[in-house]
């Protein structure tokens, strides 16, 4: 059975009301800060350490099916072991959907947790700081992150505004 919830309209959010979001995309322990319309401050538990060990254990992963893919010599050489090749590179094509589809369903999650703060606070205006190309050291599809939290925006009412934006 598929539900669908009907969204917050824009009547429902007061646009006085501020919630700024601050991305910590060097320290895992503080990834993400969310500071509401009355100064509450709040540290999310949702993304950080787990994020982090996994972005480590796939970049591991990686590294070593790629050795493995090096020694297997080139693929369209005679003295290439192609199979070896294709089979390394098959793994590697599924580790990479992978990771494509975790970061997916984390910047879902987290536009979520967000909106909904947002949401439950009344919030009518939503700030955040504009991202770095990567989280924790490793490359993050923060591209995809924005364009998820500006359409579940407005859906909910709620003006986005990046601190980049502001600035420029």
């Amino acid at each position: 059975v598929l539900t669908h919830e009907k969204p917050d309209t824009a009547a429902d959010v007061d646009h006085e009301r501020l919630l700024r979001v601050r991305l910590n995309t060097t320290d895992p322990a503080a990834f993400r800060r969310l500071v509401g319309p009355d100064g509450k401050q709040t540290y999310e538990r949702l993304g950080g350490e787990s994020v982090a060990a996994w972005l480590k254990r796939m970049a591991a992963d990686r590294d070593q099916l790629e050795h493995q893919r090096a020694a297997s010599g080139a693929r369209n050489r005679s003295w290439g072991h192609r199979r070896a090749w294709d089979a390394d590179q098959a793994v590697l094509s599924r580790l990479t959907q992978n990771r494509q589809r975790v970061e997916t369903d984390y910047n879902h999650a987290w536009t979520r947790r967000i909106i909904g703060l947002a949401v439950a606070w009344r919030c009518g205006r939503l700030e955040i700081d504009a991202a770095t190309e990567t989280l924790f050291g490793l490359p993050w599809s923060w591209s995809q992150f924005y364009v998820a939290l500006k359409y579940k925006a407005e859906e909910r009412g709620i003006n986005l505004v990046t601190l980049e934006d502001a600035a420029g």
